[in-house]
């Protein structure tokens, strides 16, 4: 159309028609414009559409008005138009246009827009055929696929006009067993030339039980579906929600559900191992496949995986490696260093490992050293041969060489050790001498001397039983020690014979308290040997006894107590062989009140090993309490002068029944006092008092004990309280 001056619509509708054309043409021509021509468009008309076929104006001084159907469209007033101007009547054409569907496809295909039905062209797309597309959602293809197409009828086609897509009617259907997945239902599509078919998506099958489940089914509505159609496995896609509490780990969880489990949120904790005892169980991850979940399932724990790093500097070398985190160190860095064993010309630490759990590093946590792991390679000759070799003195930039060891050989050294740290050493280094383990074997029976064997054994002697042996006066040589760094050796080599030389004398020890006749006994023991020592005043047995033995020079000791009258046949000349100095020689004593010669009182010999061996006195008897191998010798030694005191008389014939009710020696404790003597009644009333206080405590550890205590037997008998005052008899 020329163009031309529109006048607005809403001015059009003030102009009310009150029957006459004329009056209301007359009235639209003055609100028009002046000075130039316009057009009225009818503002009442129902279809507006065929204005649009108005293509051309006239060329008149009359009002042109356009009708279509019986009804004017529009109406054209030319300037200065007056009704005595006269009208010129044109009928609108609206071309007639050709509707087609593509053949291949379904012909009862139907559409979500019905262009068959409502899509009325406009006048511009008159000569244009009109061309609709498949939605691409349903066409796989790379290029368009044309679905419906109309062109004007007479007309002459200018060219194709794109009209958009169109969508098929399907419906989707989803199954109602399953929860809802969020799905992207576009790229589901099925392609337009299957679409009479019902196309669905089976649920991957690791989800299935023991039939195939739908996910999603879609159907055309325009038509009952040919057949059944599977289009594809669907993947619930999981949503995972990681306990923000805890960094961002990195985690592998097995999500091996049935589809009976997609209705629910699963939670995985981590590892138990990641905690401290007693420590709550912390989650660590959780995944659901919809957001309209029932409930909550709970699995086991997970570890979380961690990097390793290793030190570029340092060849690549496995290590001992304890790895004990907690939930704690997830967030930090964690760093081993190689061990200054191997690296020891720098102050500077050389780390060896790295692990982390997390790219969230918060902060680094040191540990301890590490050592690397190796192989060892033995000759054949040293395979049943334990051996040490110093392997801390590889340096960490000779791990990649072949480390060898070699054992000395008179004539030549032999290599008999390799160590390798890497898989493929570039070279071997020399790196000294093994050292084989003996196997050292000590006399049991020579328990007194002293001796450490020590010897190197070479290659050639690798077999061999190695002894050393001791010179016993002449006599039958007697070994101290074997050795071997074979497990079965063949032959023997004796590699010493030593010579044990005794001392000339044994120290000889003098214990006196508060004994009256202590200084002519003392005398008597000095006349025999010069060279005693003389121990006075220690209160207690055991305290006496100890300051003795620490104060000997020699590896046994005599002790003489102080109530001792030697015999004159005594001597201190006695020396036990190597194989008893370990035992507690007790010479017999004679008891004044009775013709008994026993233990009792008489001379001893120590160990001096074991007397300070003892920390406590436990035992009431304490030459038992020193040594369980005690050797009683049938001399007698002395005459035990005791009864010098009422209380000295007393104590220790209260002292020696006490300890022979405890060996339950009944017959002695009957002969005990049976020959008159100074103080006979003293030692009577001594025996008589312990068979009563043996009675009342002879299950009492401690209160036996007392009768040891210097103090207890002086305050007892002196006060006269030692029993029950109705169980103590007046001496």
């Amino acid at each position: 159309m020329t163009e031309c001056y529109l006048l607005d619509e809403d001015i059009v509708k003030q102009i009310e028609w009150q029957g006459d054309s004329e009056s209301y043409d007359l009235e639209l021509r003055q609100i028009g414009p002046r000075g130039e021509p316009f057009i009225v468009k009818n503002p009442w008309v129902s279809d507006s559409r065929p204005f649009y076929f108005i293509d051309s104006i006239p060329d008149t001084e009359s009002c042109v008005v356009w009708n279509y159907k019986g009804e004017w469209q529009a109406k054209y007033f030319p300037v200065d138009w007056r009704p005595c101007d006269g009208y010129i009547t044109v009928e609108i054409e609206i071309p007639q246009f050709i509707w087609r569907k593509n053949p291949d496809i379904d012909r009862a295909m139907t559409f979500e827009e019905d262009v068959f039905g409502t899509y009325k062209p406009d006048s511009w797309q008159a000569q244009h055929e009109l061309v609709w597309y498949i939605d691409p959602r349903f066409n796989p293809l790379e290029d368009k696929v044309w679905a419906i197409s109309c062109k004007p009828v007479g007309r002459p086609i200018l060219g194709i006009m794109d009209m958009g897509f169109i969508t098929p009617q399907v419906d989707v259907e989803y199954n109602k067993d399953l929860p809802q997945f969020d799905l992207d239902i576009d790229s589901l599509m099925p392609p337009y030339w299957e679409l009479s078919n019902a196309c669905a998506y089976r649920l991957d099958p690791k989800y299935e039980t023991d039939k195939e489940l739908y996910v999603i089914v879609i159907r055309p509505r325009y038509r009952n579906p040919k057949s059944w159609s599977w289009k594809g496995i669907i993947t619930p896609q999981l949503t995972y929600t990681m306990n923000k509490h805890l960094p961002q780990l990195n985690i592998e969880i097995e999500d091996n559900f049935t589809w009976h489990d997609l209705f629910y949120e699963h939670v995985w904790y981590i590892d138990s191992n990641f905690l401290y005892p007693g420590q709550k169980d912390v989650w660590l991850v959780k995944a659901k496949a919809t957001n309209r979940v029932k409930g909550s399932k709970y699995h086991g724990g997970v570890s979380p995986k961690y990097r390793i790093d290793y030190n570029p500097e340092i060849p690549k070398i496995n290590y001992d490696l304890y790895l004990n985190f907690k939930i704690d160190d997830l967030a930090h860095e964690h760093i081993w260093y190689l061990h200054s064993d191997h690296h020891p010309y720098t102050d500077q630490k050389l780390w060896a490992v790295k692990i982390t759990f997390t790219e969230d590093i918060t902060g680094q946590k040191h540990h301890d050293d590490l050592r690397p792991t190796y192989t060892v390679r033995v000759i054949k000759q040293l395979k049943d041969i334990d051996y040490n070799f110093n392997i801390k003195d590889i340096q960490y930039f000779d791990f990649v060489y072949t480390n060898c060891f070699y054992m000395k050989n008179p004539n030549n050294d032999v290599l008999a050790v390799k160590v390798d740290f890497v898989k493929k050493p570039i070279g071997s280094k020399h790196r000294g001498y093994i050292q084989p383990i003996h196997k050292i074997e000590y006399n049991c029976n020579v328990k007194n001397i002293k001796f450490k064997a020590e010897h190197e054994i070479t290659f050639d002697d690798r077999n061999y039983l190695h002894v050393w042996y001791l010179n016993n006066a002449d006599k039958e040589l007697i070994w101290l020690a074997k050795s071997s760094i074979a497990k079965n050796p063949q032959g023997e080599k004796t590699i010493a014979i030593l010579d044990y030389v005794m001392p000339e004398h044994l120290d000889v020890f003098f214990i006196s308290y508060d004994e009256p006749n202590a200084e002519e006994n003392w005398a008597r023991v000095k006349n025999k040997a010069p060279y005693a020592i003389r121990i006075d005043g220690i209160e207690g047995i055991f305290n006496a006894y100890r300051a003795a033995a620490e104060a000997a020079k020699t590896d046994i000791f005599y002790v003489v107590d102080g109530d001792a009258w030697l015999l004159d046949d005594w001597n201190f000349d006695f020396q036990p062989n190597i194989f008893e100095r370990e035992f507690t020689h007790v010479w017999l004593s004679q008891n004044p009140f009775n013709d008994l010669n026993y233990g009792y009182g008489g001379v001893k010999l120590f160990s001096k090993e074991k007397v300070l061996s003892k920390k406590i006195w436990k035992s009431i008897d304490y030459t038992c309490s020193i040594n369980k191998d005690i050797k009683v010798m049938d001399k007698v030694s002395n005459i035990t002068v005791f009864n010098t005191t009422p209380f000295n008389t007393w104590r220790s014939a209260f002292r020696e029944t006490i300890k022979l009710l405890i060996q339950k020696n009944t017959e002695k404790i009957d002969n005990w006092v049976t020959k008159e003597g100074i103080y006979f009644e003293f030692a009577r009333q001594g025996v008589e008092d312990a068979k009563q206080y043996y009675k009342l405590y002879s299950k009492n550890n401690s209160k036996l004990n007392l009768v040891n205590n210097y103090n207890f037997l002086s305050d007892k008998f002196f006060n006269r309280s030692l029993l029950p005052n109705d169980a103590y008899t007046e001496c």
